[in-house]
């Protein structure tokens, strides 16, 4: 979880907008955006992965805090 905390810190610190989009792409049942939209409670999160049983696990987890998508990454459409 070290890494996931490194991420969290350096997208926190600085960036100056006030309501940014953050994608978490590969979010499994969304740890990493729930982390980051409790740190940016202005911003969008939304986590992307295609596995349909995590973003399930997710949404009933974070509830509204955080948006998830499914999507294959790297696939076209």
């Amino acid at each position: 979880f070290t890494v996931i905390s490194d991420v969290v810190e350096r997208v926190t610190v600085g960036g100056g907008h006030s309501a940014p989009l953050l994608l978490d792409l590969g979010c499994g049942p969304g740890s990493l955006a729930a982390r980051l939209a409790a740190r940016m409670p202005a911003a969008e999160v939304v986590g992307v992965d295609a596995d349909p049983l995590l973003l399930e696990l997710g949404r009933a987890h974070h509830g509204t805090a955080l948006r998830f998508a499914e999507a294959r990454i790297g696939e076209p459409g």
